[in-house]
This record gives C-alpha cells, structure tokens and sequence, in this order.
C-alpha cells in the first residue's frame, strides 16, 4: 500500500468518524476494513448512492482509496449533513475498534 492511499484511508476515516489515524499507521488489512465500513453504508446512506458497487466479492481498500474518496470527497465539501445518513452511527460503533486495531498491528 503506497503513502498516497495511506493518506486517503486517513482522510477517509477522519470525514467518515471524526477521529484521526496517522497515515502511516494504516495498513492493508485496516484499509480494507474501511472498505467494509463505506460497503456497509452503501445501501444506507444517501452519499453512497454515488459510488459505483464493487462487482464480485467483497470491495477491498483499492475501491475505496478510488472511487470511494472521490465521490465522498467531493460530496463531504459539499455537504456535510448528507454524507452518511442512517448507519454512520451503527457502523462507526463496530468498526471504529476494528480500524483502529488494525492501524495499531
């Protein structure tokens, strides 16, 4: 995983939970439980409808060091409000600990 996607991850999470990962803390397996989270909140939140699914099995942290960040980017500096609607809440409570966990490995 190159810093660039670290950086990505970091931003990513810090928009999505307020809380802060240094990039260099993140590694593959915690990108790709961030990819869990953002696939978790696709069918929930109005932001997501805007990321293209991911076909196949589960999305990894390619999907959301490309189109995730992009969309909710772009979409978080427009709206902030908007961004996750009904499962930021739910999803952050689950996998808040595991992100974390990970970056700590």
């Amino acid at each position: 995983m190159d810093i660039e996607s670290k950086k990505k991850c970091s931003e990513l999470w810090k928009m999505a939970s307020g809380d802060y990962i240094a990039p260099e803390d993140w590694t593959e397996s915690a990108a790709d439980e961030l990819a869990k989270f953002f696939a978790a909140n696709y069918d929930c939140s109005d932001a997501m409808s805007y990321v293209p699914k991911p076909s196949g099995s589960a999305p990894g942290y390619f999907w959301v060091v490309t189109y995730v960040y992009s969309v909710m980017k772009n979409r978080y500096q427009l709206d902030h409000g908007q961004t996750f609607t009904a499962c930021r809440v739910v999803s952050l409570s689950y996998y808040r600990s595991t992100i974390a966990g990970q970056c700590l490995q």
